[in-house]
Order: structure tokens, then C-alpha cells, then sequence
């Protein structure tokens, strides 16, 4: 048995309980440098900065991969 189909314009949007707890803004400080980095990439992928850096963020969240801390010192932070 088939429903009948509901026009767009009629059907109720459900708003989602969840959607919360499923992002958070933030707002971070970067180096020039490593913003015009994540620019570049953006620019050979056709995406925004801000999305290629969420994406390389939640990539190194969900992998479990970690930077050395050994960063934190280098000589090239600005």
C-alpha cells in the first residue's frame, strides 16, 4: 500500500532533538601562514578554509592520530 505523496510545500518540518549536541563552534587564533595553507588547499578542492580545516580536524579526532608536542616549541610559530 502506497502513502500518497504530500506536496513539499505542505509537509512539517520536525526539528531535530539531537542537533545540540551534534556541533559546537569555536573560534581559534591562527598564524597567517597556516591559514593561507588551509586557503591553498581550499582552493585545489573548491572548498572554504574554515571547511577544509573541520574536515582535517575531525579526521585526526576520529583516527585517534595526535601531533607531536614537540610542535608547540618550533622555531617557525609566528
Amino acid at each position: 500500500m502506497n502513502r500518497p505523496e504530500v506536496p513539499w510545500s505542505e509537509r512539517q518540518v520536525i526539528p531535530n532533538p539531537f542537533a545540540e549536541e551534534l556541533c559546537c563552534k569555536i573560534n581559534l587564533t591562527l598564524p597567517r601562514k597556516v591559514v593561507a595553507y588551509f586557503e591553498e588547499v581550499g582552493k585545489q578542492t573548491g572548498w572554504p578554509a574554515e571547511r577544509v580545516i573541520e574536515l582535517y580536524l575531525r579526521n585526526m579526532a576520529f583516527t585517534g592520530r595526535k601531533i607531536p608536542m614537540d610542535v608547540v616549541d618550533s622555531p617557525h610559530r609566528e
